[in-house]
């Protein structure tokens, strides 16, 4: 069963430990230990430029530019971190199986969701193609409303 889901692309089948060990802080980043000091400058010149507004527009061109250097310097070590935190989430959300760890994709949560509709004595392929045809019914209707909604003049009455 768990190959036929697979192979109907409900499911996806992750290497975890291949995507932790990719998605690991690199380890010049880990090491340097300049993130907490970049994090405090950034929190310390933000502080600052509150009361900027009273400089001239050299001196706040200077503080602006002086943090667009620091925003700069630290991004690569927010996005890091976030690569990291997506990696462990989705391990998180894998299930071990014999086939490996499963991670249920947006196709199989709908047929998930749409499970108990469906009929019990239909086959794996028809009961995706039924799901598939209601999704697609469901998303030209949603457009056709927005697209409704947008033709509409702007009014507080403005579903």
């Amino acid at each position: 069963m768990l190959h036929a889901l697979w192979n109907t692309d409900l499911i996806e089948v992750v290497d975890t430990d291949q995507l932790l060990a990719d998605t690991a802080i690199p380890l010049e980043l880990a090491a340097s230990g300049e993130r907490a000091i970049l994090e405090d400058s950034l929190n310390t010149q933000l502080g600052e430029l509150q009361n900027a507004y009273q400089d001239s527009n050299d001196v706040w061109s200077v503080r602006r530019d002086s943090l667009l250097r620091l925003i700069a310097s630290l991004r690569p070590h927010r996005v890091a971190s976030d690569r990291k935190l997506f990696a462990e989430n989705t391990v998180t959300s894998t299930v071990d199986t014999p086939i490996g760890s499963v991670l249920l994709v947006k196709a199989g949560k709908r047929f998930l969701e749409s499970g108990p509709v469906l009929m019990t004595d239909d086959d794996l392929a028809t009961s995706l193609a039924e799901v598939e045809s209601a999704y697609a019914v469901a998303s030209t209707k949603a457009r056709t409303v927005r697209e409704l909604r947008d033709t509409l003049d702007e009014s507080p009455a403005r579903p």
